[in-house]
């Protein structure tokens, strides 16, 4: 089951199905997959209402405005030499 309190506190209603066990998710068409994978994304219309997107949206703008680089670690990649981490500049 996902967890659904994130949503809650930023107001949002998570779209059916979500976290439910009585209503699983529905399953995404081959051609949707297909798409997905062409494409790198998938447009699902309906999903959610849009008073959930505006509230997602405004909690997003929320969460960026709240951010502060200069007090986050920097976390780096590299598939040359296999290594991940965070490291604090």
């Amino acid at each position: 089951m996902a967890d659904t309190s994130r949503a809650a506190e930023a107001g949002v209603t998570p779209p059916a199905g979500l976290g439910d066990a009585a209503a699983p998710p529905a399953a995404l068409t081959a051609e949707q997959l297909a798409q997905f994978h062409r494409d790198g994304y998938l447009v699902i219309e309906g999903f959610c209402s849009a008073a959930d997107c505006a509230a997602m949206r405004a909690r997003a703008g929320e969460i960026l405005a709240a951010f502060d680089p200069a007090t986050e670690p920097v976390y780096t990649f590299s598939t040359v030499n296999q290594v991940c981490g965070a490291q604090q500049l």
